[in-house]
């Protein structure tokens, strides 16, 4: 019977092994975990019709995140033959949106200002 008793606390082998198959359960259990993602629509008004469209949406384009990924474009008339650029990204909700309209707000060579059109939950 005094062999048994474990004096020291240490584990035992069975122990050591169930430990671990609970850690990496928690560990699976984390990574399954579903990231929510939301799509939102971006009005981009130029500074004025000399504004070239094209280079203001590579430029908006050429931001990245990780959990950012642009998607289509349209050019929509504003008024006085100026336009506007409405374009779609999909983010992971781990994105802080608020920073990348900052960096959209930021491009003011091409960029006047820029409203969220629509945020919806995908």
């Amino acid at each position: 019977m005094a062999d048994d008793m474990d004096l020291f606390g240490e584990m035992t082998p069975e122990e050591i092994e169930a430990e671990k198959k609970r850690k990496e359960a928690k560990e699976a259990a984390k990574k399954a975990e579903p990231v929510g993602q939301s799509q939102i629509v971006y009005d981009i008004k130029p500074w004025g019709e000399d504004t070239n469209l094209d280079e203001m949406e590579a430029a908006v384009r050429a931001i990245t995140r990780e959990g950012l990924e642009w998607k289509g474009s349209e050019r929509k008339d504003v008024a006085y033959g100026i336009k506007k650029l409405t374009i779609i990204c999909n983010v992971l909700d781990s994105v802080d949106t608020e920073s990348v309209q900052e960096e959209i707000e930021g491009l003011e060579d091409y960029v006047q200002s820029v409203d969220i059109v629509s945020f919806n939950k995908l």
